[in-house]
């Protein structure tokens, strides 16, 4: 963890002493870090549901509030992706295609992906 400049480092880094000592209710749980998409509307209700049981659920969400993930289920939510956009009439996206895509400015470093000991991933931006 030494390094970690990204935002929410300081709650990761407590989430990260908390797993230490306490197990997640997600560990091992390969549902928790799949797209946002894969993810069927009854299927994130029930992780939610494991997710406000969980001990952990606190610290989690301080992690996830400051540092919005980019992929996964964190204390509930699913982040990561894009819910399915509504199709036009002619069956494309609203406006038609090339709305909206294109490169994104990049002002600040790329980050690089590190995998949290409950398996979840976090933001660590390289120097």
């Amino acid at each position: 963890m030494i390094g970690l400049t990204t935002k929410g480092a300081r709650e990761l880094r407590e989430l990260h002493d908390a797993l230490r000592t306490s197990s997640a209710a997600c560990d091992g749980d390969e549902r928790f870090i799949a797209d946002h998409d894969e993810l069927e509307h009854d299927e994130a209700t029930a992780l939610r549901r494991i997710c406000l049981g969980c001990d952990l659920f606190d610290l989690c969400r301080a992690y996830a509030v400051k540092a919005r993930p980019t992929g996964g289920v964190w204390a509930g939510r699913r982040y990561g992706g894009r819910p399915a956009r509504k199709q036009s009439a002619t069956g494309g996206a609203p406006g038609g295609p090339g709305v909206n895509e294109g490169p994104r400015a990049v002002s600040e470093p790329l980050p690089t992906i590190e995998t949290a000991a409950n398996g979840h991933t976090a933001e660590r931006t390289s120097a």
